[in-house]
């Protein structure tokens, strides 16, 4: 599992996988606010189901834009948030990038507009 806090800070996205058997697993992620009723707001199963799994997870700076990472690959997603409610809140998968790495991508890290990401079963750090 992994976890994120919004860029307003009330509200936190946590990412893992739909069973505890994570070989057989969907990855998902859920936004919940960040109060004593820690409510969920919203959830997603991620389209691309070879991940498995949410390893990480990264807002980028400024904005409820996060990266998460799984097996082998890393998505973009977009947390669209109505404060008010007169709208449904919901994440959006922007971009996959897929097969940057032979296995589990457990950290990663933005630089500006670089991605950089780690396997240890691979002996290079992928640069995006």
């Amino acid at each position: 599992m992994a976890v994120e806090i919004s860029r307003c800070n009330n509200i936190v996205f946590i990412g893992g996988s739909d069973t505890y058997d994570i070989e057989k697993g969907n990855p998902i992620i859920s936004a919940v606010t960040l109060d004593e009723d820690m409510r969920e707001i919203c959830t997603l199963e991620l389209s691309e189901d070879s991940m498995r799994n949410i390893y990480s997870v990264k807002r980028i700076a400024g904005t409820n834009a996060v990266l998460v990472s799984g097996e082998k690959s890393i998505c973009v997603l977009e947390f669209c948030h109505d404060a008010s409610g007169k709208s449904e809140s919901r994440f959006l998968e922007m971009k996959h990038l897929r097969n940057i790495h032979s296995q589990e991508i457990f950290r990663f890290a933005i630089a500006g507009r670089e991605v950089l990401s780690i396997c240890p079963a691979d002996n290079y750090i992928h640069k995006f």
